[in-house]
């Protein structure tokens, strides 16, 4: 629930949002529509399929998925304007048939597709036949690869005093990115990100 948490864009996607902001700058303005609309009685007999009855109970779970009061968005969109005057759209939706984590940039000189599941990444300039490669890792290293690295990194910073890869103010501003797409799929406005980040400024410069 809303009230015990926070929402699913910022617990579980703040990390996806963080990297956008990285390549494309920090938003100015948002606007997003989500809802609980797939975890409801309604489709409580999906409850008996085997793909759920497969997966372990984590904390505190429960057996009713489909039949609870959570009131936290199970599917959601938002777009986003940057300082820069990129524009980008973002989905999550939590009942796929097949997991997919899948990213397009496309930009005036070419175009970057990826799927994180498969590791697999295309990139195709507009004067150039398309490349792919693939990047190595396996699922045992979570987050396809990417905490192994993290947690790398976090040893390098306390034990050699290298910098860190991302600085706290970048993950603030993806946070802050988050609760405005919160706010904006609450309210059904377009939220001006701008001030929120313009206070940050003075407190951080």
């Amino acid at each position: 629930k809303r009230k015990w948490s926070g929402s699913h864009i910022l617990e579980k996607c703040c990390h996806d949002i963080d990297l956008l902001q990285a390549i494309c700058g920090r938003a100015a303005r948002v606007a997003s529509f989500g809802a609980r609309s797939i975890f409801i009685p309604t489709h409580q007999h999906l409850q008996t399929s085997d793909r759920y009855q497969s997966w372990w109970n984590g904390w505190q779970s429960t057996e009713e998925v489909f039949n609870s009061d959570a009131d936290i968005c199970d599917n959601q969109v938002a777009i986003i304007e940057t300082e820069s005057g990129v524009r980008l759209s973002w989905h999550c939706n939590n009942h796929l048939a097949h997991a997919q984590r899948r990213w397009l940039i496309a930009g005036t000189e070419g175009m970057i597709e990826g799927d994180l599941t498969d590791s697999t990444i295309h990139h195709h300039r507009i004067d150039a036949d398309k490349q792919t490669c693939r990047l190595a890792h396996t699922e045992a290293s979570g987050h396809y690869g990417a905490d192994a690295a993290m947690a790398e990194n976090i040893v390098a910073t306390w034990l050699k005093n290298t910098p860190f890869n991302v600085p706290a103010k970048a993950a603030l501003e993806a946070g802050l990115t988050c609760m405005a797409i919160d706010q904006a799929q609450r309210t059904g406005e377009v939220i001006d990100v701008r001030p929120l980040m313009q206070r940050l400024d003075e407190i951080l410069p």
